[in-house]
């Protein structure tokens, strides 16, 4: 078969477990390049070339049906075929290749079946960049990362099964890691050593991917070759989530009993502040009106000032304790910044690493900011945003003390001893961060009677 440029050619490239049949993916290839009038030129197991000529011939040119008989030149018919390959690679996966000339049927074959190919497996992953000049809408219809998901995904059970397996070297390497830490920070050792324990897993995290990557690349040889370009750059992230995914849990325990009474302060001081109005811990909190609803929630703030104002020292004791007590449906209504409270809540964890390692932590948490700039926005119909710390302290703090999370101070301390002096530099530090700021203000700063006065 002639070999075509790099730049004139479209091609598909994905790789399967090898549980998945080889004919289901070459007749999944097939059926869809008969419904676009290609017929089969070739097949042989694992293999599969077809070609469509009728639309380059006279009789197609004339409105005619190409005759049963009809041979194109075999150079022809060989430049324009479509091909579909489905190896065994030697780490374990099927890969599967379709390659063809770069030109509308291809192109369309390739984006109508690939929906087939997602249905024989969840777990396919990408084996190669696209081809130049092949402008395929599945390449843009992904706006919330699956591909992406997916092959973090691959690459992490791959990296999995090497760190977990006690017959190689490098699983040998990990599982006397793993020992050595349990031994010498267990249950009973002191929680001084802050963040000894933190620095040994990020250290180790640091080593493992050279050795790791010349054992690989050295071992990948033919198809299956690309799968492991692909989830090198994986490498790091899935050590890390692997070496968390056994000590983590004892990390997690260091920093919950080193910041124990840190948190205790803060839980004391917050489930006082849950306990009053939204609007009434938001004066007090300094959250400006406007990002929780705009003029009528100014006008609504007001009056409640201006009647607070007028009761406050004509009412009896009894009278007071009751206009204080929250409304009986207060809790029915949805409170501002809700989805960033969620999303705080999701920390809470009483025997592991929140969200399976910092690295996640650290984008939960500048998920939690996203909500609160896009419910700032929502609130003010675009006009207003959180630019400055004096307007995202204020929600944050309010967003903080409406979560369930009761262990700031273990959370910020972990998620900040594992990022890098660039890191703490940039939006992951400056997000722990606030969250520093804010816990810190909750239980020690935050002056109750300062609470009681905005009543």
């Amino acid at each position: 078969m002639s070999e075509q440029p790099r730049s004139s050619a479209a091609e598909l490239r994905r790789s399967f477990p090898l549980e998945v049949d080889t004919d289901e993916i070459l007749n999944a290839f097939t059926d869809t390049a008969k419904g676009l009038g290609c017929r089969v030129r070739r097949a042989c197991p694992g293999f599969v070339a077809v070609i469509r000529e009728d639309k380059g011939s006279i009789f197609g040119c004339l409105g005619l049906r190409t005759p049963w008989n009809y041979k194109p030149p075999p150079d022809r018919s060989e430049a324009t075929a479509i091909t579909c390959t489905v190896d065994v690679s030697p780490d374990g996966y099927k890969a599967m290749c379709i390659s063809g000339p770069s030109r509308t049927v291809t192109l369309s074959l390739i984006e109508q079946v690939e929906p087939k190919l997602r249905q024989l497996n969840h777990h396919w992953v990408s084996r190669g960049p696209q081809a130049p000049g092949a402008d395929l809408k599945w390449e843009q219809s992904d706006p919330c990362g699956a591909e992406a998901s997916k092959l973090d995904n691959a690459a992490y059970y791959y990296f999995f099964k090497l760190l977990s397996n006690p017959e190689d070297p490098i699983g040998q390497q990990v599982d006397q890691f793993v020992t050595d830490f349990l031994g010498k920070y267990g249950d009973r050792s002191g929680v001084a050593v802050l963040p000894a324990p933190m620095n040994e897993i990020l250290n180790m995290a640091e080593e493992l991917p050279g050795v790791i990557e010349a054992s690989v690349r050295s071992a990948a040889r033919g198809p299956g070759s690309q799968v492991i370009q692909d989830i090198l750059p994986r490498c790091k992230v899935s050590v890390e989530r692997f070496l968390f995914s056994k000590l983590g849990a004892r990390v997690w325990s260091c920093y919950r009993s080193r910041y124990s009474a840190e948190d205790e302060a803060y839980v004391h001081k917050v489930r006082q502040l849950r306990q009053w109005p939204a609007e009434v811990l938001m004066r007090a909190l300094g959250v400006d009106p406007c990002f929780v609803g705009g003029v009528d929630a100014q006008k609504s703030t007001l009056l409640a000032e201006s009647t607070a104002a007028s009761t406050r020292d004509t009412c009896s004791p009894r009278e007071e304790e009751e206009r204080r007590a929250p409304p009986a449906d207060d809790a029915k209504r949805p409170l501002p910044f809700a989805r960033a409270s969620a999303g705080l809540t999701q920390f809470v964890s009483s025997s592991a690493v929140p969200h399976d390692c910092p690295r996640r932590a650290c984008h939960q948490l500048l998920g939690v900011l996203t909500e609160l700039q896009t419910a700032a926005l929502e609130a003010t119909g675009g006009q207003r945003e959180l630019t400055t710390m004096d307007d995202k302290l204020p929600v944050f703090l309010f967003a903080l003390v409406h979560s369930e999370l009761d262990y700031p101070f273990a959370v910020w301390h972990l998620l900040l001893d594992s990022l890098s002096a660039d890191q703490r530099m940039e939006t992951e530090g400056r997000a722990v961060t606030l969250l520093e700021i804010a816990s810190t203000y909750l239980a020690f700063e935050l002056d109750m009677d300062h609470v009681m006065s905005q009543w």
